[in-house]
C-alpha cells in the first residue's frame, strides 16, 4: 500500500462539469452538482483501460473463483515504500467544490446487512488475479453512483500493478462472506499517471461492473475539490480480516503532493485495506452512503496512525466520468 513517487509529467484531463446545478449540503457552503453521467464532449485524454486484455467470460470468472481459491488469496503486492521526512503542502486547487448524488442501498439490501458491514454496504472486498505472480489476491471497494449503475473504485495497484488484473470480482458488504453475492467486472480502468509512473497522486482505479450494482447495494457520491473537513469514514478490509473495519476522524494533510489522508485508523495500515472507501457526508442522503473522498492508497511509519489516498480534483474526478463513458 506504499508508494514511491514517480515522474510528474501534464496530461490534461479533458472533463468540464458541464450543466451544473447549485445546492447547498449541509456539510459545506454551496458546492455545484455534478451530473451521474459522462459530460458531453469527455476526452480519453489521462485515463485508460483494460480494453478486454486476457478477459474472461463472467461464467469463467465464476467459475474460477472456487470456496478455495476464496479463502486462499492473500492481500495485494504492496507497491515499493520510500523514505520521508514531511508532510506536503495542504491541498487546496482553488476549483470549485463538486458533488455527485449518492443513491440508498434498497430496502431489501439493508435488511441483509450483517455484522460491522451493516456500516456501509456499499464497501466490500475484491478479488482478482495478478497475472505478474499468477496468485489470487484481494483488497478493497465500494461503489459510487452513475446512470448505467456500474461503477466500483479502488485504489489503482488493485487494478493495474504491472499489469491489469484478471477475473475480478467485488463482493459488496463482505461479512465472513458474501451476502450480496460475488459481482465481475467488465472492464477496469486508471489514470495513464498511474500506469506509467506510478504516481501517489494517481493511485486510483475503477472497476466497471458487468451489471446494475448499485440497484441492489447502492452507490456514493463523489466529491472533488473539497477543502480538508472535520470528519472522514473510512472503509476497508485489512490484511485477513474477515469484516469490514470502520475508521472516523477529521482528514489530515498528505505526505506525497496531490494527497490527503485521515485519522486516526491504525487498523488499516497493512495490505488488505488497500481501495478503502474514505467517505465525507456519510447518512446525509441515505443509510450508509455518503461521497467519496479518497481511497485507502499509502501509508507511512513516521504517522503511526493515519491513511493516505489521491486528493480528488478534476483530473480524479475525471476517471469517475471515463470509466461511465465506456460502461455499456
Amino acid at each position: 500500500m506504499r508508494r514511491l513517487n514517480g515522474i510528474v509529467v501534464a496530461i490534461t484531463a479533458g472533463v468540464v462539469a458541464a450543466g451544473l446545478v447549485a445546492t447547498a449540503p449541509a456539510t459545506m457552503a454551496s458546492p455545484a452538482e455534478g451530473p451521474l453521467s459522462a459530460p458531453a464532449g469527455l476526452s480519453g485524454d489521462g485515463y485508460v483501460s483494460s480494453g478486454g486484455a486476457g478477459r474472461m467470460s463472467n461464467a469463467e470468472v465464476m467459475a474460477y473463483w472456487t470456496p478455495e481459491r476464496l479463502a486462499a488469496a492473500t492481500p495485494a503486492r504492496a507497491p515499493i515504500t520510500k523514505g520521508v521526512t514531511g508532510k506536503a503542502a495542504p491541498v487546496d486547487t482553488g476549483a470549485t467544490p463538486m458533488r455527485t448524488a449518492p443513491r440508498a442501498p434498497s430496502p431489501a439490501a439493508l435488511a441483509k446487512a450483517t455484522g460491522r458491514a451493516a456500516g456501509s454496504i456499499t464497501a466490500g472486498r475484491v478479488y482478482f488475479i495478478d497475472p505478474i505472480d499468477g496468485k489470487e489476491h484481494y483488497c478493497s471497494g465500494a461503489t459510487v453512483n452513475s446512470v448505467k449503475g456500474k461503477l466500483v473504485m479502488t485504489a489503482g495497484h488493485c487494478v493495474h500493478n504491472g499489469l491489469w488484473m484478471q477475473g475480478f470480482i467485488f463482493a459488496p458488504g463482505y461479512d465472513n462472506g458474501a451476502p450480496y453475492g460475488f459481482w465481475p467486472a467488465w472492464n477496469l480502468a486508471a489514470r495513464t499517471d498511474w500506469i506509467y509512473y506510478a504516481r501517489a497522486d494517481a493511485d486510483l482505479g475503477i472497476a466497471i461492473m458487468s451489471s446494475r450494482i448499485v440497484d441492489v447495494v447502492g452507490g456514493n457520491g463523489l466529491a472533488w475539490n473539497w477543502p480538508q473537513v472535520s470528519r472522514v469514514d473510512a472503509f476497508s478490509y485489512p490484511n485477513a480480516q474477515s469484516t469490514q473495519l470502520v475508521c472516523t476522524g477529521p482528514s489530515v494533510t498528505g505526505i506525497d503532493a496531490g494527497t490527503i489522508g485521515m485519522t486516526p485508523c491504525p487498523g488499516a495500515r497493512v495490505k488488505g485495506a488497500s481501495g478503502g472507501s474514505m467517505v465525507i457526508g456519510l447518512g446525509d442522503l441515505g443509510p450508509g452512503v455518503g461521497y467519496m473522498y479518497s481511497v485507502v492508497a499509502n501509508y507511512y511509519d513516521i504517522v503511526p496512525n493515519e491513511i493516505y489516498g489521491p486528493y480528488f480534483e478534476n483530473i480524479n474526478a475525471g476517471l469517475f466520468y471515463y470509466a461511465e463513458s465506456i460502461s455499456p
